[in-house]
């Protein structure tokens, strides 16, 4: 889980490279309390930083990007550290897989039940329903050229039955 407000620190060798994965402030504190011998909460930023560790940084990743793989870790111009992961860039395909097609697939799905004939719906009822998932079949035609997630508008299912009077 990647916490983005949360820093981070990593431990370096005496050469320069990683040898633990990123901590959180009170963690790197501990590790160097033992060092300094003194009270893990007394441990200052700058003395974490003066005993082999480095700020880590959280990689920034694209929506229309995907994981490959992580090779370890790499230093950033500014002296922190984050990870040195392979990206790829997503087809217009995958985008329409993966931000469309995944979601409206589950919508009809758990819709299934609206064209059973023992479901208790009128035919008004189903007639809303049968609209609602031509419209999810559609969906990916309607986005073919999506550029980010955040485009796509999810229409509302029909209620089964009207909401009771409050």
């Amino acid at each position: 889980m990647i916490f983005k407000n949360m820093k981070l620190y990593i431990k370096l060798d005496g050469s320069g490279g990683v040898i633990n994965h990123p901590m959180q402030f009170e963690s790197a504190q501990v590790s160097v309390s033992f060092l300094l011998n003194k009270e893990a909460g007394s441990v200052t930023e700058e003395e974490i930083l003066a005993n082999y560790f480095a700020v880590f940084e959280n990689p920034a990743i694209d929506v229309a990007q995907e994981v490959i793989s992580d090779n370890g870790y790499k230093q950033l111009p500014n002296g922190n550290w984050t990870r040195n992961l392979v990206l790829k860039s997503l087809t217009q395909k995958e985008k329409i897989d993966k931000w469309v097609r995944g979601v409206r697939d589950h919508r009809l799905y758990v819709s299934d039940w609206s064209q059973l004939l023992d479901n208790e719906l009128t035919e008004t009822e189903r007639a809303k329903w049968t609209e609602y998932r031509h419209y999810l079949r559609k969906m990916p035609e309607i986005y073919a050229n999506i550029t980010h997630p955040d485009e796509v508008v999810w229409p509302e299912p029909p209620l089964r039955k009207p909401l009771p009077k409050v």
